[in-house]
């Protein structure tokens, strides 16, 4: 025979493991959504690159900004300007040089004039000009 309140403790546990997995569910998918939202962040071409770690005068760097613009330049020298535009998954096109890059890891890679590959790495998410008068 049942105790007396044995069908309502039941149902207590039934509620409250029903309650938990709904919660599991919710935190679950916030979490997704912020992980998704740190790697298209992370992605993101807006920023500096540069060849170098900054101490040679010879170092290159390539900012990008939101509205679709671009810097390539030295310090003390800009080598290029002009726009860009996303030909494809991670993949864009310098519009004035019309030249492709990849962007991927936080870094870019691009031709130059003799189609050896420059590596660029990401040191900062701001586009900055570095002795640019």
């Amino acid at each position: 025979m049942m105790a007396k309140g044995g069908g309502i403790n039941f149902m207590k546990k039934h509620v409250t493991i029903s309650i938990l997995m709904f919660l599991l569910l919710i935190s679950l998918a916030i979490n997704i959504f912020q992980y998704v939202s740190s790697r298209e962040y992370s992605d993101d071409i807006v920023g500096t690159y540069c060849t170098g770690d900054g101490r040679d005068e010879e170092d290159e760097y390539l900012t990008f900004t939101k509205d679709g613009s671009y810097c390539l330049y030295r310090q003390s020298k800009i080598l290029e300007e002009g726009t860009y535009t996303e030909a494809g998954e991670n993949i864009f096109t310098l519009n004035d040089s019309d030249t492709s890059i990849i962007s991927a890891d936080r870094k870019i890679y691009r031709p130059d004039a003799s189609f050896e590959v420059i590596s660029y790495a990401k040191i900062s998410d701001t586009p900055v000009r570095i002795n640019i008068p």
